[in-house]
């Protein structure tokens, strides 16, 4: 399935440019070769990216802050 509308950072709202090097990011998913994870990142790739349940990450920032809330959930 492709991306049928420009990404926008799940954290900060930024729209994904052509060039732009982003993260795809999943939280409490069961992943094909890698099992259950609670907080798994990939480089971007489109057909990632389209998968239920992504988060789209526009850089380290972001992925620090994501990181940050994933944690603080779970200590909660």
């Amino acid at each position: 399935m492709a991306l049928s509308t420009v990404p926008t950072c799940d954290v900060c709202g930024k729209a994904k440019g052509a060039t732009n090097a982003w993260f795809v990011v999943f939280l409490d998913k069961y992943i094909p070769r890698f099992g259950q994870c609670h907080y798994a990142v990939f480089d971007w790739e489109n057909k990632l990216a389209s998968k239920k349940g992504a988060k789209h990450i526009c850089g380290e920032s972001c992925l620090t802050v994501m990181q940050a809330r994933k944690v603080s959930r779970e200590t909660k």
